[in-house]
C-alpha cells in the first residue's frame, strides 16, 4: 500500500470488498434503531385506528379506499403497471449500490439494468 500526502493509505479492491461484507457496531445500531422506529409508528397508528373504531361502535370495512388506490381501480393499462414494477424492482438502494458494484465487478454489472428493462 502506498501513502498519500494526507497520511492515509489507499485501499485495494479486495480490502474495500471485505470491509463492505461485515456489519460494525454502528451498522447494528442504525439497523435496530430503524426497526424500532417502524415498530413505534405501526403501534401508534394501530392504536389510533383501534380507538377511532371503538368510538364509532359499528364495523366499517377497513382499507377499501386504500385497496382501491393501490390497485388503481383495476382499470390501469399494462404500461403503467410495467413501469411501476420496474420502479419497485430498481429501488433507491439498488441505484445507490450500483456504482459500488460496478467498481468492484466491472462494467458488466450495467448489463443487469438493460436486462431488467427488457424483462418488463
Amino acid at each position: 500500500m502506498q501513502s498519500t500526502a494526507m497520511g492515509s493509505s489507499k485501499l485495494t479492491v479486495a480490502e474495500v470488498s471485505e470491509s463492505l461484507q461485515r456489519f460494525g457496531i454502528a451498522d447494528y445500531i442504525v439497523f435496530v434503531a430503524s426497526l424500532l422506529v417502524c415498530v413505534v409508528i405501526g403501534v401508534y397508528f394501530g392504536w389510533k385506528d383501534w380507538s377511532v373504531q371503538r368510538k364509532r361502535k359499528h364495523n366499517i370495512r377497513r382499507g377499501s379506499e386504500a385497496l382501491n388506490y393501490l390497485v388503481g381501480g383495476r382499470k390501469m393499462k399494462i404500461f403503467p403497471v410495467a413501469m411501476s414494477l420496474i420502479a419497485s424492482f430498481i429501488s433507491g438502494i439498488a441505484v445507490m449500490g450500483a456504482s459500488t458494484e460496478t467498481y468492484l465487478h466491472g462494467t458488466q454489472f450495467c448489463y443487469i439494468f438493460t436486462a431488467i428493462i427488457l424483462m418488463a
